[in-house]
């Protein structure tokens, strides 16, 4: 929200009442503001419980200042969220909102997205709950009037960057601090 300040760029809370409509699989559903997860039984609920205890675990030897260090960062960056959730959650119903959880904050695959990355931005954001929460103190409660990407044109504009849009990276070096990235 600082940056967004910093821009001069406006924010309007997350619209959150009445009933929201959603996706799991092939299996539609409607659901009181953001109680998805009521829509799965009780039991796969309780498995969605265990799901985010194995997550919060994993959190605590992640440092979100150097997620790369620690001895798990290699174990956890050598595995997908598709992985680690095929692996350590039973219950396909679970699984399946953890896909819809990967796709909606990260905009990619589960099998696509390191663990390590994974757990990192749910650190840094304070929590899986914190993270995928629209409502007040959640991570999603604020909106960019206009859209979030005039952030990223003004962040290029304040800064002296020869920022290069739809060129393929072919190596990125670094040296003393600095990189260097090469494009076709």
């Amino acid at each position: 929200l600082e940056l967004i300040e910093r821009f001069g760029l406006e924010t309007y809370p997350t619209y959150l009442d009445g009933r929201s409509k959603g996706r799991i699989g092939d299996r539609a559903f409607e659901a009181q503001g953001e109680a998805f997860e009521n829509e799965i039984g009780w039991l796969s609920k309780l498995r969605l419980g265990l799901a985010v205890w194995k997550i919060s675990r994993m959190l605590k030897q992640i440092d979100a200042a150097q997620p790369w260090r620690g001895e798990a960062a290699s174990r956890f960056d050598r595995e997908t969220v598709a992985s680690w959730a095929g692996r350590a959650v039973g219950d396909e119903k679970v699984r399946r909102i953890l896909d819809f959880i990967v796709r909606a904050v990260f905009c990619c695959e589960p099998d696509e997205l390191s663990l390590l990355f994974f757990l990192f931005y749910v650190k840094a954001a304070g929590g899986l709950e914190v993270l995928i929460q629209a409502g007040p103190g959640g991570a999603q409660n604020h909106l960019v009037v206009g859209g979030l990407n005039q952030l990223a044109g003004r962040l290029v504009e304040s800064c002296d960057l020869d920022v290069r849009l739809s060129e393929p990276v072919e190596a990125i070096e670094q040296q003393d601090g600095t990189a260097k990235v090469r494009t076709s």
